[in-house]
């Protein structure tokens, strides 16, 4: 913690602050550049911290929903850093997710000869 009373020292510790969160974004960003990535950051977002799944209905099914929400909340962070980071990459993430989605019904669809799936 910095003494408040040492101007200089509150400046260099500004100056860290803001270095590390640039750091932090330039690491995000790395990950976000490529489609492994931007696979691995929607499956932990979607997936593993259940950004669309609601933790109270969950929570009948015997877990935690303040666990269940804390994990979420994560997920919400992890998404709204990616969108400061690059608005145009979290579009991307979600345009291959739906294009994989698409091409994986028409897989289905020719394998079952449906219409219907």
């Amino acid at each position: 913690m910095t003494s408040t009373s040492n101007p200089k020292k509150v400046r260099e510790a500004e100056r860290a602050e803001q270095l590390r969160i640039k750091q932090q974004a330039a690491d995000l960003r790395e990950i976000m550049d490529t489609p492994g990535g931007r696979r691995f950051l929607r499956r932990l977002i979607y997936e593993v911290a259940g950004r669309d799944r609601s933790s109270y209905r969950d929570a009948v099914r015997g877990s935690d929903p303040v666990f269940l929400e804390g994990n979420r909340n994560v997920g919400l962070l992890l998404l709204e850093e990616m969108r400061q980071v690059s608005t145009n990459l979290y579009l991307l993430m979600e345009a291959e997710h739906f294009e994989a989605l698409q091409k994986q019904q028409r897989e289905q669809l020719e394998e079952t000869g449906d219409e219907d799936v």
